[in-house]
């Protein structure tokens, strides 16, 4: 009866350490949620500026302001897609990959028509293992505060590409 009482016991101290963990990690991914929620919140007015301020150009018909913005035959279609480095985000990067697969299987006949790239380890394993005709020969990786430098030479090079 002693050794089934100390097992008990055991089990008890057990499940409390467990509970313990369990709060320590809720209220760390509390303060993580709220830091990205501040720091969605701060970018709100600039994206707003931005948008505005694209609006403004696209209405005025300044085509010759920029060649991006000049109207021209559609050659090739990038999808460029964001995923995690790590498979923290099983749900975000399975519904992302998802959504791909849909979009390309109704907007293109064979793979000469798209090309891909990806941000993130995961993204870039599942275009290589779907044989996506990929514009990179290795994952990008950024930092987890992304940065617009970050992206600025893919984006570059991707448009070069194109």
């Amino acid at each position: 009866m002693a050794n089934s009482l100390r097992a008990v016991q055991s089990r008890i101290n057990s499940t409390k350490s467990t509970a313990q963990i369990t709060k320590a990690m809720y209220m760390v991914s509390q303060s993580k949620v709220k830091k990205a929620e501040k720091t969605y919140k701060s970018y709100m007015d600039f994206m707003q500026r931005i948008a505005s301020m694209v609006s403004e150009l696209l209405d005025n018909e300044m085509e010759d302001v920029h060649p991006l913005l000049k109207p021209r035959e559609v050659k090739k279609t990038a999808y460029f897609i964001i995923t995690s480095d790590r498979g923290l985000a099983g749900s975000y990067n399975s519904s992302l990959f998802k959504e791909l697969d849909e979009k390309i299987k109704e907007e293109h006949a064979n793979d000469n028509d798209f090309v891909t790239a990806a941000v993130g380890k995961q993204g870039f394993a599942y275009l290589k293992r779907k044989n996506y005709p990929l514009y990179q020969d290795s994952a990008t990786f950024v930092r987890d505060d992304v940065m617009f430098v970050d992206i600025v030479p893919l984006a570059k090079n991707l448009l070069i590409y194109i």
